[in-house]
């Protein structure tokens, strides 16, 4: 498995790749002059505010919109510089804000103020797009700002939509995050596998659904206050949480254009070219994910290709979000591996090699001992319907090679997933009767405790499904007393 990038390299020309010039020292000094962590609002500014006819705003948030306005040609320059990051991420935090305390709602001035800074900010960096996306600096502005967009842009498509008479509100920043996409789309299979530009792409693609992007914990070398990340699951292998089975986001929170869904299905579909078009051939995919740094990229892709969509082909309605399994309503055609498939059916077919049966069944078990792997393996039986569940199940052999499961450290995670994931109780009575013969064995009990969320999961089902619960207690006294 091949180690995080940090380099320049990639199938993009570094040598001609277009970046910024080194910040002026006078432009660092005055970013680092500035009072971003004044946050009290002074009477002052308050009657000043009132005087203009506008909303107060904090110190911080002024002097940060100022900065916008007047570095806005040298914030690329001062995000790759290792003391101007720091302060670039603060003003990126700070001009876009509403400054409304919830619940009461952002004025209209507000969103506009904060619209005009993020489009600003977004301009001045668009021109080198990929050099701060692989830039271990620049990289933490880029997610920042991403990563803040979603609730402007949900604001701009309901007035849109709203607004049938009146000039659109302008600038509309879908058109520009539509073009950072598209800018990356070229390089996404190699840009997933860099260290820094993994987390941008992760950010971008929470963004495309209208979602904001999950909290991820930093690894233990990491030097970096930013903890905004959006992995769909620790690269780490935890134990607590998933055990828990922690569930993904019930549905998007914002509202996004109809055009951000079309470019996300086009990530997956151009995500699965370049993989075969690596030099391992379909191995690409299998590669990416297990990746440390690809596989929660390509995991998380694949649960918002997974999400009901939040806009319909006018771009503004939100349907109802009654479930994210793919088996019911009413996404019940969802993620079918049949004619005409979805992009999530297209994406698991391609990583799994789904026609070739074989390879298939390798795969599936190869997956399930990587602790990047599994986590794919674990969002494909969340998310399926019935049908491709059973074939996951079926192909897997978890029946069969129930023990060498679930005594590997990883894999038994993956067990627990199907248990827990489980559609009907025939399904459930196949899977269960050969794990309460391993609890009977004494097999499962003696591992010190490490597989006791298996047992939970057995346990669950049984009550769920009101199957075998008095072979279970049976078995269970038997191996309390040894027998």
């Amino acid at each position: 498995m091949s180690s995080p990038v940090y380099s320049l390299n990639g199938p993009w020309n570094a040598d001609t790749l277009p970046r910024p010039r080194r910040p002026l020292p006078e432009d660092l000094n005055y970013l680092m002059s500035l009072p971003l962590s004044e946050t009290t609002i002074s009477q002052g500014d308050i009657d000043d505010a009132a005087a203009d006819g506008t909303e107060p705003v904090s110190p911080a948030v002024s002097a940060a919109r100022a900065a916008v306005s007047s570095l806005a040609q040298s914030l690329a320059s001062l995000s790759c510089d290792e003391r101007g990051s720091d302060y670039v991420e603060k003003v990126i935090t700070l001009a876009p804000s509403t400054t409304t305390t919830p619940p009461t709602p952002p004025s209209t001035h507000q969103y506009h103020a904060a619209i005009e800074s993020a489009s600003l900010i977004l301009a001045s960096l668009t021109d080198y797009t990929i050099f701060l996306t692989i830039n271990r600096y620049a990289s933490h502005a880029m997610q920042t700002l991403i990563s803040l967009l979603p609730p402007l842009i949900h604001h701009q498509t309901l007035t849109t939509s709203e607004s049938t008479t009146t000039p659109l509100e302008r600038p509309l920043l879908s058109p520009l995050v539509l073009s950072i996409n598209e800018t990356f789309q070229p390089f996404y299979f190699s840009l997933s596998m860099h260290i820094s530009a993994t987390h941008v792409l992760r950010t971008l693609v929470c963004c495309l659904v209208g979602m904001l992007p999950l909290k991820e914990r930093k690894g233990k070398g990491s030097k970096h206050k930013h903890s905004g990340g959006n992995s769909a699951n620790s690269a780490n292998n935890n134990n607590e949480d998933r055990q828990a089975g922690a569930a993904f986001p019930v549905s998007p929170t914002f509202l996004t254009p109809i055009d951000f869904k079309v470019s996300l299905d086009k990530v997956s579909s151009m995500l699965v070219a370049q993989a075969l078009d690596d030099d391992e051939g379909p191995g690409g995919l299998q590669r990416m994910a297990c990746h440390s740094t690809s596989g929660p990229f390509l995991t998380l892709l694949f649960k918002c290709l997974c999400l009901p969509a939040y806009s319909d082909r006018s771009g503004v309605v939100a349907k109802d979000l009654v479930s994210l399994r793919l088996g019911s309503s009413p996404m019940s055609n969802y993620c079918k591996f049949s004619s005409g498939a979805s992009p999530a059916g297209e994406l698991v077919e391609a990583v799994l090699q789904w026609a070739d049966v074989t390879n298939c069944k390798t795969i599936i078990y190869g997956l399930s001992g990587e602790v990047n792997g599994s986590h794919l393996l674990e969002a494909i039986c969340e998310h399926a319907c019935e049908e491709v569940w059973a074939g996951v199940v079926e192909r897997g052999e978890f029946g069969e090679k129930g023990d060498d499961y679930i005594n590997h450290d990883v894999s038994n995670f993956v067990v627990q997933a199907v248990l827990r994931t489980c559609p009907s109780k025939t399904e459930f009575a196949k899977l269960a009767t050969p794990i309460l013969a391993l609890i009977k064995s004494g097999k499962i009990t003696a591992i010190a405790g490490k597989r006791r969320g298996v047992v939970h999961r057995v346990v669950e089902g049984c009550r769920r499904f009101g199957v075998m619960q008095v072979s279970w207690v049976v078995r269970r006294r038997r191996c309390d007393v040894g027998q």
